[in-house]
């Protein structure tokens, strides 16, 4: 899969959603050598498709599954996507993309496994340097929440 997303690149944006399902369920696998290969096509595809497939895929397949190690890894190419794009791009850029962002972070953020907590929180860091985080945190997360997510932002 990483051959695929490196050498067809948005050619391969038809095919995210799917594989972005399909190598998060796998992620979850007790073996070494196909965790690494997971992370190795999930940081590739990240890289070479469109952010806004890239994103809706990485949703759809692991942002609610059972598996922790699932959560993690969904986690963890969120955060490179977000290095990826650009703070200021999720921020200031299309709403849609910072509408399903930064719920999905803040979700993960309190999430109950510590290495999903790890990287929404150091997702949430990174939205934190811009000035604009604070308004997209309480125009895109719950009322409840937003007190919690104010305090794991970075100044």
């Amino acid at each position: 899969m990483a051959h695929l997303f490196t050498h067809l690149q948005c050619d391969m944006d038809s095919e995210v959603e799917v594989a972005a399902r399909t190598l998060l369920h796998k992620a979850g696998e007790t073996s070494l050598f196909i965790r690494q290969g997971v992370e190795l096509a999930l940081s590739t595809m990240v890289l070479s498709c469109s952010p806004g497939r890239v994103l809706q895929g990485l949703l759809d397949g692991g942002i609610r599954h059972r598996n922790p190690v699932c959560r993690a890894a969904t986690a963890l190419s969120l955060v490179r996507l977000l290095q990826v794009v650009g703070v200021s791009r999720v921020l200031t850029g299309r709403k849609t993309f910072a509408s399903k962002f930064i719920p999905a972070v803040s979700t993960l953020a309190f999430d109950a496994a510590q290495d999903v907590r790890t990287h929404a929180r150091a997702a949430l860091c990174l939205l934190g340097c811009h000035k604009e985080a604070e308004r997209a945190v309480e125009k895109y997360v719950q009322l409840r929440d937003q007190s919690e997510i104010k305090k794991l932002l970075c100044k």
